[in-house]
């Protein structure tokens, strides 16, 4: 069987947007209410302004930054597999085969329910309990699309492949009862 060409997705460029905003957000809430430090006479404004000038540097640094990571961010939907690449500094390849998938999520957050986009969470038998799912697609603007997409790809996998649940299946005799 000749295999079909992977479905390749890239975040909307709202993405690039949402990373902007949340970085902004981390640095109002966790930074700036440090700022009150000038209240206290030993420290003085001075303090203050050194302070937020030299937070403000890694705000620079991280808004340089963001678009390359944004480019970087692909999704491949493969007859068999999604591949999410990734990362500037350090580039990863997360490999995800439909045998293993057990849920999928869509997940929209405040900022991304303004923007419009979303994030396809893609949980599998192996990361059960885990913090985070296996894969995150984020940033989708079509994420419905995309959530039906690999649901159609995981209901054609199992197909081909076979797979099925244990529904149906007799359960396996007791060792310790004796047969009749």
């Amino acid at each position: 069987m000749a295999e079909l060409k992977p479905t390749v997705i890239r975040p909307d460029r709202d993405y690039l947007t949402s990373l902007y905003i949340r970085t902004v957000l981390i640095f109002v809430v966790f930074i700036l209410p440090w700022v009150l430090l000038g209240l206290v006479p030993e420290l003085g404004w001075a303090y203050v302004l050194v302070f937020v000038v030299a937070n403000a540097l890694w705000l620079v640094v991280v808004f340089a930054l963001l678009p390359f990571y944004y480019r970087s961010i692909s999704y491949e939907l493969k007859e068999d597999e999604i591949v999410v690449y990734k990362g500037i500094i350090t580039r990863s390849v997360k490999v995800v085969p439909y045998r293993t998938v057990t849920n999928l999520h869509l997940v929209r957050g405040p900022i991304d329910r303004i923007l419009g986009i979303g994030t396809l969470r893609v949980e599998t038998a192996g990361y059960s309990g885990q913090a985070s799912p296996e894969a995150q697609l984020v940033g989708l603007q079509a994420y419905d699309f995309v959530h039906t997409l690999v649901r159609e790809q995981l209901r054609r996998y199992r197909a081909v492949s076979g797979a099925t649940t244990t529904e149906g299946v007799p359960p396996a005799a007791d060792p310790g009862r004796d047969e009749v």
